[in-house]
């Protein structure tokens, strides 16, 4: 989904590629980004939203309201007893 050079790294680049996948319509002045037509953008803009959309239900079930504190912690907590708890 991410463009293959796209990095991770909180600068520039991120935020473009932010931008880029938030709204096919704002301007971008990476010029490997303004390389996707509008027809690619938009694709790629509506797949980031879906996606987006899938882990926010996902981790609902984790991390809503209505979840007790200990269930939220649970997996988190159980996953670093499992592998970093000597």
């Amino acid at each position: 989904m991410f463009p293959p050079f796209a990095t991770f790294e909180y600068d520039d680049l991120h935020f473009s590629i932010v931008n880029f996948l938030e709204n096919e319509r704002r301007k971008i002045s990476d010029a490997r980004l303004n390389q996707y037509n509008m027809e690619e953008r938009t694709k790629l803009s509506k797949k980031y939203k879906y996606l987006l959309s899938v882990l926010d239900n996902l981790s609902e079930e984790i991390w809503g309201y209505d979840v007790q504190e200990k269930e939220k912690w649970a997996a988190i907590l159980d996953y670093i007893s499992k592998h970093f708890d000597e």
